[in-house]
């Protein structure tokens, strides 16, 4: 599991419990931005990302690590502020994982999820994990998952996947 904390000083309590409760490997991350002392519980692409990691062996290893480490930008916080209308925020939501749009809104796609691949034993890497997320990006394989997840979580899937077709007509 990766799992994101609201303070830094959290991470090696909750690996600690993770591992406690029968977690066999689980990352836990906090995202800080630069020049601030506001964070989120994600993996960041404004600033240092801290992370304890609970290993297959049992060991908690702490560690950071900078977007730039794995060839992503560096972003303001500001670029990454949902819209404020839920239709412009869902378009950009589709954009992203379309892999069209803000590129700091893709950055930060990309990172949060080579981190589940990564500690899904998936990849043998983080930087690994970026270069798989960036193909399921490019491949549409993520606007594919979120058409499953529609269909496996909502009530009304037919209703839902037509709203989603509308917004991806809107987008061409």
């Amino acid at each position: 599991a990766v799992r994101g904390v609201y303070k830094k000083e959290m991470l090696l309590p909750i690996a600690e419990v993770m591992k406690e409760i029968g977690y066999k490997k689980a990352l836990v991350i906090y995202g800080e931005t630069n020049d601030s002392n506001k964070g989120m519980d994600e993996a960041s692409v404004c600033g240092l990302t801290y992370c304890a990691e609970l290993t297959e062996v049992g060991n908690i290893k702490e560690y950071s690590f900078q977007p730039k480490d794995f060839g992503l930008g560096l972003y303001q916080p500001e670029e990454l502020q949902p819209a404020v209308d839920r239709k412009e925020e869902s378009k950009k939501f589709l954009q992203t994982i379309l892999g069209q749009g803000s590129q700091a809104r893709i950055d930060a796609t990309l990172l949060n999820g080579a981190l589940i691949l990564y500690i899904k034993g998936k990849v043998e890497s983080i930087q690994a994990g970026i270069r798989q997320a960036r193909l399921l990006m490019e491949n549409n394989s993520l606007l594919e998952a979120l058409k499953k997840w529609i269909i496996f979580q909502n009530n009304d899937p037919e209703k839902s996947l037509y709203s989603l077709e509308s917004v991806l007509k809107e987008l061409s």
